[in-house]
């Protein structure tokens, strides 16, 4: 998202090979979420409001170049057929079992039902860029082929994070995996990013609801 990064001119090869920096690695990847649309499953675990970590799954569609986004979730059960759409101005959360869509400013939305914020789909506000220390800790073979390890601290509690580990595969520059802990070193979320291909998407058809779903602003 506009930055979307969740969200990448594919800037691969020798020049990601050779990064020196977490910030290389972090621009390299966040270009190529910013190349064009995409699609993703992500999977893993995500903290709810209740203190557990539960399944998650979810599919990110991305239309990089209008700053939208939208998630669709399938677990938790609690989520399930739910979706969010993000704007650059609004955040619509779309609710299955009521049919209704509850519209937030931008500033002040948040998915419910989920202890972390995953409404910054902009890979530099999911990764809070602007206010977390990035190390490049070397690199470490996945199933996928070998990737970039990074680690980031950070102070700012509003985040909902503080310490960010981010893996980046190597010969695709995209994001591969990451898990968030808070200040007690507790799992915020781990997720593992599968399926991620380019897609041909629109916004309209991001930002489909029901035609007799109940829209309610907040």
């Amino acid at each position: 998202m506009g930055r979307i990064g969740l969200v990448l001119a594919l800037c691969l090869g020798l020049g990601l090979a050779l990064a020196q920096s977490a910030e290389e690695v972090l621009d390299r990847v966040q270009a190529t979420l910013e190349a064009g649309p995409w699609t993703a499953r992500v999977a893993g675990r995500i903290l709810t409001p209740d203190g557990s970590l539960q399944e998650a799954e979810m599919v990110l569609k991305v239309v990089p170049e209008a700053e939208v986004a939208r998630v669709d979730f399938i677990q938790p059960d609690a989520l399930a057929d739910n979706y969010v759409v993000i704007t650059p101005e609004e955040v619509y959360n779309y609710l299955f079992l009521t049919n209704q869509v509850v519209v937030y400013p931008r500033e002040r939305a948040r998915v419910e039902g989920l202890g972390f914020d995953f409404s910054r789909a902009n890979l530099d506000e999911l990764l809070g860029r602007g206010d977390v220390v990035w190390r490049l800790e070397g690199v470490e073979p996945t199933p996928e082929g070998e990737a970039w390890k990074l680690v980031g601290t950070a102070d700012a509690l509003e985040l909902g994070f503080a310490e960010v580990g981010f893996w980046a595969l190597k010969a695709e520059a995209r994001p591969y995996r990451m898990v968030l802990r808070n200040a007690e070193g507790e799992v915020v979320a781990e997720l593992d990013w599968v399926e991620w291909r380019r897609a041909d998407l629109t916004v309209e058809a991001l930002k489909s609801f029901p035609l007799d779903a109940e829209v309610i602003r907040k």
